[in-house]
């Protein structure tokens, strides 16, 4: 894997490869170890299976590199700004992985076994993912809360109009801005305005 020249002399002022600092670095921003691995080790997809997850797991119990993972996700964090709070955290999708992929794929010369590999790789993703938008077992279920009385959009539009017809109005003779709780109510006479003003042609339904 070849990377600009400050990447290079990053990785050796850490006193790792280019390919440990990579892999660190996707790891520390929420990739898996196996396709951190992928991408930033491309040589090795012609490898089988167990030898990957045997050079996966000697990689990950290195306490140099655990050093490594620390420190780079400490660095790499204030670029991410991931709040503390969980549910603001952005997981990688399944197409965020594979684009990684195809553009490792890119880096390698053409017609090279390498690259064919991680075509092979990057087309697997693609069609894992296909597969679970397929099955119907895997459809999201959306939740939909209410929103809160006090955030009514039709609430809030009529309590500026009250608030424009009050200026320039002594205090005593503002217009009472409507409740959250009221909202209810005035809809329904609302509602029955306005179907007699449709009924009277004085608006048009």
């Amino acid at each position: 894997m070849e990377l600009s020249q400050i990447k290079t002399q990053e990785a050796k002022k850490l006193k790792v490869s280019v390919q440990e600092m990579v892999m660190a670095d996707l790891i520390s921003i929420g990739y898996s170890d196996d396709d951190a691995y992928t991408i930033a080790y491309p040589e090795n997809i012609v490898q089988n299976v167990q030898l990957q997850k045997a050079n996966i797991t000697e990689i990950l119990t290195k306490s140099k590199f655990k050093h490594l993972c620390e420190t780079r996700r400490e660095k790499n964090a204030s670029y991410l700004s991931v709040s503390n709070n969980t549910d603001d955290i952005e997981l990688i999708t399944p197409e965020d992985v594979a684009k990684e992929v195809l553009q490792a794929a890119k880096m390698q010369p053409i017609g090279s076994k390498e690259r064919a590999d991680l075509m092979a790789k990057y087309n697997d993703i693609r069609n894992e993912n296909k597969k679970d938008i397929a099955d119907p077992n895997n459809d999201p279920v959306q939740f939909f809360f209410p929103i809160a009385c006090e955030k009514c959009p039709l609430l809030q539009t009529y309590n500026e109009f009250i608030a424009q017809k009050n200026e320039g109005k002594p205090k005593g003779k503002w217009i009472v801005e409507v409740r959250p709780d009221e909202m209810q109510l005035i809809m329904e006479i609302a509602h029955q305005d306005i179907q007699q003003m449709r009924n009277k042609k004085i608006i048009v339904p």
